[in-house]
């Protein structure tokens, strides 16, 4: 069985990148199978059960020696008394603590005896006891739950998906063929010597991680922390290129002032933007609304959000949910709901607030029953449009109004609350701050007040807009988006009341997006000018803006200097333009393909464009990391010559297999034994 489990994961451990432990085990496995023919007393005492180490007499108690060391002799190493713990680490006392185990194993056995207790009378294996099955029943049972709520077994997905982000995987990731590809790893290195054999990155499995990666001048990818590759970049580039023109790049795989590490845009506090308006007219907030012709539009996307699901019930008990809050709490209710039709640019916002929490697909009548969660449910875009219909079916049938737009209601909400204000004054209730910029900025200071009745509180959006000054007022679309909304990037550091305060400085960009007609080159010229104000950089360009933000980072940051920390690169900003642009006409009512305007379609939708130029400078992307077969101790190597540690982007060491690595603490010993491969350097595989 021992041997079995090694030859079975031998190929996955060499598809993995495990490339110390493929060569051991090349040479260990023939060996140990050959055993009987070279060391027959061995054998012999091996299959008389001698082979494991045990701790006690149970069924299925036996453990090979190396996961023994590390579940006893280790174990005590770390616990309380250990080495570890106070006691030194030095040559004397590791000797004296390892030869005193058999005594101190005699005590316990004989403290076991005194108390009348045994250490073997356990009646089987742990994992056999009642307590341990009901757990591992119970955590199965779980697994299913997810499985099923989110579709792992009927997606329509022919990619690999990944359950905790919802990455899908391109065409160059083939995590799944990993035993065929550490196959095809292990047939090359037949006949080869240890020391001679080298393993190619290129040829092991591929997985999600590769979705982070910077391109090489040659087409090639280099899976790296967009962190440590920026310091990386940045080490090696200062001296030989000038800093002015190094930091014109993003010197990392992502445009890290606008993404984060996992690729997803950085989201702001958009509720700011209210605090700030009610801050500066107080008055705007009312206790009570007027009771006479008030008219209620009601946000449907909130509405859906307001209310607990009993479980098992009927879709058609769901729905009579909303139906009795709506008739009961709002008289001469307009309920506008969102539309999912298709890939929109709100899909990123869609696919961060669902997470990994993504029911399946499925068939949404009065008579069926919910058979997952809340929140997977409305994770799935075609379950949330199939109970909008329904649910507006129920409306209409009792006499509630109900709309629907062709996408993000936003702007229909807005424009139906303002069309009922020339009669009566309106009622919008909401909860999302997008709602109530449009509100303020649309709202006609000549016509009845709208109100905007949120859990909190109530704002009369009117009287905001008949206080502030016109020029906010004119530019609260623009300064929204590009401080960061549903689908724009809120540059790192930078927040909505400072975008606001500055809406003056700003008025001129602002101009220019809120145009229908502006041109790219315009907006790309407003967008950078408009970084530029909100940075508080005196720089005419976001290159300069860059290099003056880390000159005075490096001369008063404690530590070392983090990408976002900087504006982002020209090109980075260009694409954050187009997206501000397209949300802000979306917000006028006017309908722009995203694909034109920083978006891009994939199989799960839109998703940003981060940037189309390259990461560093050509000359520094084929330094990034090495790919020699030696020791790493040379001139020959690129990471030894720029003054670089090996790290596990290195073609060949991986960062582990060579002089030129990082030192590992002491306490870092479980990989130990895989390095004793070089010990058997003139052996065949």
């Amino acid at each position: 069985m021992y041997l079995k489990s090694l030859c079975d994961m031998h190929p996955y451990l060499a598809a993995a990148g495990h490339n110390n432990y493929t060569k051991s085990l090349a040479l260990f496995i023939p060996r140990m199978q050959d055993l009987e023919r070279t060391h027959p007393e061995i054998y012999r005492a091996f299959m008389s059960g001698l082979f494991p180490v045990r701790r006690t007499d149970g069924a299925w108690c036996g453990m090979f020696t190396d996961l023994f060391i590390e579940q006893v002799l280790m174990a005590g190493l770390k616990s309380s008394g250990g080495l570890t713990r106070g006691r030194g680490f030095n040559e004397s006392t590791r000797l004296l603590f390892l030869l005193s185990r058999p005594t101190c194993s005699e005590i316990s056995q004989s403290v076991f005896k005194i108390a009348g207790l045994s250490p073997d009378d356990e009646n089987g294996h742990r994992d056999l006891t009642a307590s341990r099955i009901n757990r591992d029943t119970s955590d199965i049972r779980k697994l299913v739950e997810v499985f099923n709520e989110r579709g792992v077994f009927s997606s329509s997905f022919t990619k690999l998906v990944s359950l905790s982000t919802g990455l899908i995987a391109d065409e160059s990731v083939n995590a799944e063929d990993a035993r065929s590809v550490g196959d095809n790893i292990l047939q090359s290195m037949v006949g080869e010597t240890v020391s001679a054999y080298s393993f190619s990155q290129k040829n092991q499995a591929k997985t999600l991680a590769s979705a982070v990666y910077v391109k090489t001048p040659s087409g090639g990818q280099i899976e790296l922390d967009p962190q440590h590759l920026y310091q990386r970049l940045l080490l090696m580039g200062v001296g030989d290129i000038p800093l002015a023109e190094l930091l014109g790049y993003e010197l990392c795989s992502i445009p890290a002032a606008l993404f984060d590490n996992y690729m997803r845009m950085r989201t702001g506090d958009k509720a700011e933007l209210i605090h700030h308006l009610v801050k500066l007219v107080p008055e705007s907030v009312v206790s009570t609304l007027p009771t006479t012709g008030l008219r209620y539009v009601i946000d449907g996307g909130g509405l859906l959000h307001k209310f607990a699901w009993p479980k098992n019930s009927t879709y058609s008990e769901i729905c009579a949910l909303y139906v009795r809050h709506v008739r009961s709490s709002y008289a001469n209710a307009t309920v506008v709901f969102d539309g999912y039709h298709g890939p929109s640019a709100k899909d990123e916002a869609h696919r961060r607030r669902a997470s990994n929490d993504v029911g399946a697909t499925v068939s949404v009548t009065k008579e069926m029953r919910l058979t997952m969660s809340k929140k997977a449910f409305l994770g799935n875009a075609s379950n949330k449009q199939a109970l909008i219909y329904l649910l507006a079916d129920e409306m209409v049938r009792t006499g509630i109004h109900v709309e629907h737009a062709p996408g993000d209601a936003d702007y229909k909400i807005c424009q139906t609350a303002r069309a009922h204000t020339t009669t009566s004054p309106v009622a919008v209730v909401a909860e999302d701050s997008d709602v109530f910029q449009l509100l303020v900025h649309h709202a006609d200071p000549a016509a009845s007040n709208v109100y905007m009745v949120a859990a909190k509180r109530t704002v009369c959006a009117t009287t905001i807009k008949r206080r502030v000054d016109v020029q906010l007022s004119e530019s609260l679309l623009f300064l929204h988006a590009i401080s960061g909304c549903d689908t724009t990037s809120r540059p790192h550091g930078i927040g909505k009341v400072g975008v606001l305060k500055k809406y003056a400085a700003l008025a001129e960009s602002a101009a220019t997006f809120m145009a229908s007609e502006s041109s790219k080159v315009a907006l790309e010229k407003a967008g950078e000018r408009a970084l530029l104000i909100m940075y508080g950089s005196q720089a005419h360009d976001l290159k300069t803006a860059r290099l003056q933000k880390f000159q005075t980072k490096v001369a008063t940051a404690a530590g070392y200097v983090p990408p976002e920390k900087l504006p982002p690169t020209s090109d980075a900003a260009r694409f954050h333009s187009h997206r501000v642009f397209l949300q802000v006409q979306a917000w006028k009512g006017n309908d722009l393909s995203p694909e034109e305007w920083g978006w891009a379609r994939s199989s799960t939708g839109f998703i940003p464009v981060q940037m189309s130029e390259p990461a560093a400078p050509a000359q520094l992307l084929r330094n990034i990391r090495c790919n020699c077969g030696g020791r790493c101790d040379t001139r020959s190597c690129t990471c030894f010559k720029n003054g670089l540690q090996c790290t596990p982007a290195c073609g060949q060491c991986k960062g582990i297999a060579c002089q030129n690595s990082p030192q590992v603490d002491r306490e870092d010993f479980d990989d130990a034994a895989d390095d004793e491969t070089n010990d058997t350097a003139n052996n065949k595989c």
